[in-house]
């Protein structure tokens, strides 16, 4: 297969994940806290990471975040999604023989720190003006990691054992 053909795959497969993300956090069910949502668009922010190759990952990741935001009345947030879900795909890899390897499982809880710290740092500085009112939002925010992370992890094993998707993972890490 040419280089231009791959590459016009990942970049179809990024839109298609960068949409994933943006109808899961958008519209899937999600729970109301006080400054925004808990929602279910990081589990595919872990699969797009351990899918494709990093810029393609982080584009879609960030895109899908924001896009989330700008459109569903959050606009405040838009900023601060697209560089935290940018870079919450450094957590995981598409290189290893499965999706839910050791490297990806504990990149989880690095996304979390990701997660809720960003989003704490960006309440604090830009939201609130304060460091004491963001600490609300601190228990949801990790309970969205850990909720993501459960789901990544039920459809990481499925997309292992998925041949049509494993032989994609494994293009995708050359």
């Amino acid at each position: 297969m040419s280089r231009s053909r791959i590459a016009l795959q990942r970049l179809c497969l990024a839109a298609v994940f960068a949409a994933l993300v943006f109808v899961a956090t958008a519209y899937l069910p999600r729970i109301p806290t006080l400054n925004g949502y808990v929602h279910l668009g990081d589990t595919f922010v872990f699969l797009c990471a351990s899918l494709l190759p990093l810029p393609y990952a982080i584009a879609a990741s960030a895109i899908g975040g924001c896009l989330a935001d700008l459109l569903t009345g959050y606009p405040m947030w838009a900023a601060a999604s697209l560089l935290i879900k940018g870079a919450t795909a450094f957590c995981f890899t598409v290189k290893g023989k499965k999706m839910l390897s050791l490297r990806n499982i504990l990149g989880i809880p690095f996304a979390a720190v990701i997660c809720v710290g960003g989003y704490y740092i960006w309440a604090a500085l830009f939201i609130s003006g304060s460091w004491i009112a963001p600490l609300a939002e601190l228990l949801p925010n990790l309970m969205q990691s850990v909720i993501s992370g459960i789901f990544y992890i039920l459809l990481a094993l499925v997309f292992d054992k998925t041949s049509p998707l494993h032989a994609l993972r494994q293009r995708n890490a050359k």
